[in-house]
């Protein structure tokens, strides 16, 4: 008989910065949430591929000038599995900025939140598949006018990235 997965955790990062005052924040890349069974080490899993996705922010001022601009990373690994335990897994979800252009008097904040529990993206029935959801929030503006904006991403163990805004 297979063993089965139990409660699917994230056991890693909950919060974090992306970009502060129009810079990115190098701990960012360093930062994951993961969708994994509890009461199972990493070193069983086998069988991990890694899939980058990106997604551009940009603001224009009146006159048409770019004034903020930054390029977001996603990566995660994903189809981790245990021999004999059903399902496939997410690991090493992460989201960091690789680039940021703000200009005088423009500012820029990124952060980004685990949005509720790891879950099973199968539904139920079907072997388990980890998922998890990030809440990506910006704040743009100036010193006298900002205005904020989020989007979801959806990433599972069987390597599909979902946007919803």
């Amino acid at each position: 008989m297979a063993d089965v997965a139990g409660t699917i955790i994230n056991g890693l990062g909950k919060a974090w910065e992306i970009v502060k005052d129009g810079k990115p924040v190098s701990s960012a890349k360093g930062i994951f949430c993961q969708a994994m069974p509890e009461n199972h080490a990493f070193t069983e899993f086998a069988g991990w591929k890694t899939t980058s996705k990106m997604h551009t922010i940009s603001q224009y001022n009146q006159a048409g000038t770019e004034v903020v601009f930054a390029i977001l990373k996603f990566d995660f690994m994903w189809g981790g599995q245990i021999k004999g335990v059903p399902g496939m897994w997410l690991t090493n979800f992460n989201a960091w900025c690789s680039n940021s252009e703000v200009k005088n008097q423009w500012k820029l904040n990124i952060d980004a939140t685990v949005a509720g529990p790891p879950f099973n993206a199968a539904g139920g029935g079907a072997p388990p598949i980890g998922g998890i959801t990030l809440e990506v929030s910006w704040e743009i503006g100036t010193f006298m006018d900002s205005g904020t904006e989020a989007m979801k991403i959806t990433a599972t163990g069987d390597g599909k990235f979902t946007r919803h805004h």
